[in-house]
């Protein structure tokens, strides 16, 4: 899309086939932004489902999740798409990031209460809370763990670059995987 770009990038996250996934704006002119591979060239876009999009992540279904700062919800869409399946309020004001764990639990962070918040699965009911060790958390991630659900085998491959678009040289340990 010629001439698309984000202003103040403010989520990042890749989806299952290595495209980054963007989004940014303003306050009140706000995007979503698919790239083709990890560039700068944009392949669509689409409106924020509201006006300050912080944090993105995809769920095991390749569902985008979404943070707003400035609503204080976070939003599951369907698919990597401007429609929302559910949305429910962050735990605390001013909600910045979001990352899934190797179960499928939604971490959270905000910058009110300079907080890390670990969610029972993609819910707004919170299991663990712990003070950031620095202020304001704006970033969150963990390293690739294999995708829900997965058993270990490949059928047909010998030597697999790459599972469900994560690099094998970083999965480091697969649960149940000898």
């Amino acid at each position: 899309m010629e001439g698309a770009r984000a202003r103040a990038p403010t989520g990042l996250t890749l989806d299952g086939s290595g495209n980054l996934i963007s989004a940014g704006g303003g306050f009140l002119d706000t995007a979503i932004f698919i790239h083709s591979g990890i560039t700068s060239t944009v392949t669509t876009s689409f409106a924020g489902p509201s006006d300050d999009p912080m944090g993105l992540t995809i769920d095991g279904s390749g569902n985008l999740i979404s943070v707003d700062w400035y609503e204080d919800r976070i939003y599951i869409h369907s698919g990597i798409t401007s429609t929302i399946t559910t949305s429910f309020a962050s735990p605390a004001a001013e909600p910045r990031c979001l990352t899934l764990d190797g179960s499928g639990n939604l971490i959270s962070s905000d910058s009110t209460n300079d907080s890390i918040y670990i969610h029972s699965s993609i819910t707004s009911t919170v299991t663990t809370s712990f003070s950031s060790p620095g202020s304001a958390p704006t970033g969150l991630t963990l390293q690739p763990v294999a995708p829900v659900g997965w058993t270990g085998k490949i059928s047909g491959v010998t030597d697999p670059v790459e599972i469900m678009g994560v690099a094998v040289a970083n999965i480091v340990q697969v649960k149940g995987v000898a």
